[in-house]
């Protein structure tokens, strides 16, 4: 479902669009670099780490977010805000792959591996995002 907000911009801002789409390509990519890669499991990992990493960098809304929608530098936030946060990062995050993996596991009957994948996966990716909302601050 896309957020009422995001709709509106998209209407307002046509070229946020493509930015959204590369975003997406190359997060999607990048996933399936990852999996190719480290294999399954340590990819899926790797790749919900990494993207809630970026996505945190991402949450501090810049200070021209509150100033008018014609103004030309938020609209070049946003671009950036969409290529990254909404196309890179929903791509490269992999949760319904988590989920699949995390039932398999279960189905063959490893409950502590499907457990500890799980809570892993989970701690590390919340991990990563405060770090990238720190490092966000920071910068």
């Amino acid at each position: 479902m896309v957020h009422e907000t995001n709709l509106q911009h998209l209407i307002e801002a046509p070229h946020l669009a493509p930015a959204l789409i590369l975003g997406a390509a190359l997060g999607g990519l990048i996933r399936y670099l990852l999996h190719t890669w480290l294999g399954p499991y340590k990819g899926t990992l790797t790749a919900n780490i990494t993207a809630s990493l970026i996505l945190g960098t991402q949450t501090t809304p810049p200070e021209t977010y509150t100033t008018f929608l014609n103004n030309e530098q938020f609209y070049q936030q946003l671009t950036t805000h969409f290529f990254i946060a909404t196309g890179l990062c929903v791509a490269l995050s992999t949760w319904s792959t988590l989920a699949r993996e995390t039932g398999n596991l279960i189905d063959n009957h490893q409950t502590k591996q499907a457990t500890t994948y799980l809570a892993t996966t989970i701690t590390l990716s919340l991990l990563a995002y405060h770090l990238g909302s720190i490092l966000s601050l920071n910068s």
